[in-house]
């Protein structure tokens, strides 16, 4: 995404998508060295562009990085950087994870009128797609979720048939005999009914209730 936008933007442009997480930044994915430390020492300050634009979902333009009064220390590093312009994008919020996309232009005023149209329609782009990845990773999270959650129930119903077959244990016995087992060998209840299902036996630093 970030190297589509650098390819359709005129003049040499840098650019860089910037994920933060519960507010703070998690990871940076620049097009090259200068949106890198560009985007660096915004988390380091706590702010900046890149970091405004992905917390409020607003774009941020600085028309020319020796005038502009917000976010002096960004600012003053941007100048030295040889950065003077840049148009900050939010992609969107999803759960606790915000991103935002970032353009850094060399000159002044870098981003005409049309330049910012098109980097806001690839970023809106890049949002959908964003959300879309989004919505399948938690479907497929919830489904692998749900396919644990049975695999467990099913080693612990076998354990606790084991239990009550040969140990002659209620079913309310042999569930209070599993948990006992978990609490005393500070193992997971999947892992002890896992044991006995292949021992028959429970672990031997637990004793039966």
């Amino acid at each position: 995404m970030a190297e589509s936008i650098t390819q359709v933007s005129p003049g040499n442009v840098e650019a860089s998508v910037c994920v933060l997480v519960a507010g703070k930044p998690s990871g940076l994915f620049p097009t090259g060295q200068r949106a890198l430390e560009l985007d660096e020492v915004q988390c380091q300050a706590g702010c900046g562009p890149s970091l405004h634009a992905a917390r409020t979902g607003q774009a941020a333009e600085i028309v020319d990085a020796r005038t502009d009064a917000r976010w002096p220390r960004y600012m003053t590093y941007a100048v030295e950087r040889g950065s003077l312009s840049s148009l900050s994008i939010g992609l969107g919020s999803y759960d606790i994870m915000d991103v935002g996309l970032s353009i850094y232009g060399r000159e002044p005023a870098a981003f005409t009128s049309e330049g910012q149209r098109t980097a806001k329609s690839l970023a809106r782009f890049a949002a959908r797609a964003l959300a879309h990845m989004h919505v399948r990773q938690g479907a497929e999270e919830l489904a692998d979720n749900l396919r644990r959650a049975l695999e467990t129930r099913a080693v612990i119903d076998h354990s606790r048939s084991i239990l009550i077959e040969r140990h002659t244990m209620t079913p309310e016995q042999s569930f209070r005999a599993l948990a006992y087992a978990a609490m005393r060998s500070k193992c997971d209840l999947r892992d002890v009914a896992d044991h006995v299902v292949r021992t028959g036996e429970l672990p031997r630093v637990a004793h039966r209730p």
